[in-house]
Formats: C-alpha cells, structure tokens, sequence
C-alpha cells in the first residue's frame, strides 16, 4: 500500500498493482492504511502474497480515480546545489540499508540541518560537507546502484538463499539492472530486470528481462555457477 502524493496535490492511498488511488484527509493517513490492510487479510490476500497479485476488487470505500503525482527525477550520489553554504550531499545506500550507528556518526560529526530519506534508496544531508562513513556509496557510477536484493536467509523466512552478498559479487560483472530474490515473491523489485536471479530451494534460477519468479533461461544454479557464468568467480 502507498500513501503518496496525487496528480491534484493531495494525498492518496494507493494499493499497490492498481493505477489509481482514494484522497485520504490530512492526519486520517495511516487508520485508511490499516483499514485497507485488514481488508486484505480478511480477503485471502496472504494466498496472493502480495497486493499487486491479490486481484479481487477493493472495497467501495477504498476505491478512487486519482492518479499519482509524476516521478521526480532520481537524486544521484555526489554533490547537490540547494543553496545551503556548504552544499548538500546524496550517498547511496547498499540494498536501502544502513547502520544505525553509521547514520548517527555522519549526523553527530557534521553541521548538517537535515537529512532527508529518498524513494531511490539514498541520504540527502543538507548543509555539510562531504563525510566519510563505511557503507555508504558517494560515487553516482556504483555498480551496486543498480542492484535490487531482499534480506534473504536467513534474515527471511520464505528465502531459501543468501542474496545480497551474492548480489555484492555479481554487481560490477553484470550488465544493466540486477535483481537477486530470495523467493518468487520478488519484494525488492516488483519490475523486471535484465538479469533476475529467483532463489529456489536452496538455489537459483536465471531469467532475462523478466521479473522475479518467470520462466527461467537456466535452473538450479548454484552461488558459485552463478560467479563463474558472470565472470565473477
């Protein structure tokens, strides 16, 4: 579910999978939000998995016709000009995922007036300078920039693979979007990628251009069939 901004400025909740969503009130947000999700549990919606493949018609009082406001365009890591004296900068986040005690050290040892959370998995810290923190990315052409990886095993219980260590490897040696799934359920990435590699029992299976669970070009690949295939080995 997504509470975001609409095309006509307010806000709306949107079930993810369809098009359009319902005006929520200002403060009234997160009870639609609520609301919405027990309908889903109560719907059969733990079969689907997922709001996009629960396929049954909302409620009436959850349905609406507004469409979501347009992307903004994607905030790269680097240096950013927002007019504040010592500039602003992006550093990207691994997998969308820092530690706690890194966040609090960038913000603790520096001026910065705000940090502000992105939908593309990166850090604006506004009026600072650049830091150097472990585990953040400052430079725009990483190639773990374009890596999508859930938690895996055995952080997930519906994984029966290790992804994002296998997705650090893999990163430099694969060509365009690269989505490592620890299941069929595809929650990094609901899109396709170029490369999508579906964790299967223990191992995986290769699809092109496709999201997580299609037909696969090559099955029951393991992690270290996967470096060599890639030249990563």
């Amino acid at each position: 579910f997504r509470i975001e901004r609409g095309g006509d400025g307010g806000l709306i909740l949107r079930a993810d999978g369809r098009a359009t969503g319902m005006a929520v009130a200002a403060g009234r947000e997160v009870d639609a939000l609520i609301a919405l999700a027990h309908w889903f549990a109560a719907s059969g919606g733990a079969k689907a998995g997922r709001m996009a493949r629960h396929r049954l018609v909302l409620p009436e009082w959850a349905c609406g016709d507004i469409l979501p406001a347009p992307s903004a365009a994607c905030i790269v890591p680097g240096l950013h000009d927002l007019g504040l004296r010592d500039g602003s900068w992006a550093y990207g986040l691994p997998f969308g995922r820092i530690e706690a005690r890194i966040l609090a050290g960038m913000v603790e040892a520096s001026p910065a007036a705000a940090v502000r959370i992105t939908p593309w998995r990166v850090l604006l810290v506004e009026g600072a300078p650049a830091v150097c923190a472990g585990g953040l990315i400052d430079n725009p052409a990483d190639p773990l920039l374009h890596v999508d990886a859930c938690p895996g095993a055995p952080c997930c219980p519906q994984a029966s693979v290790e992804t994002r260590d296998l997705a650090r490897r893999l990163a430099p040696h694969v060509a365009g979007r690269l989505h490592v799934s620890g299941c069929a359920k595809g929650c990094a990435r609901q899109r396709a990628a170029d490369v999508t590699l579906t964790g299967r029992e223990g191992l995986f299976d290769l699809s092109l251009n496709a999201p997580a669970g299609a037909l696969p070009v090559r099955s029951a690949l393991s992690p270290a069939e996967l470096l060599a295939h890639f030249g990563a080995a």
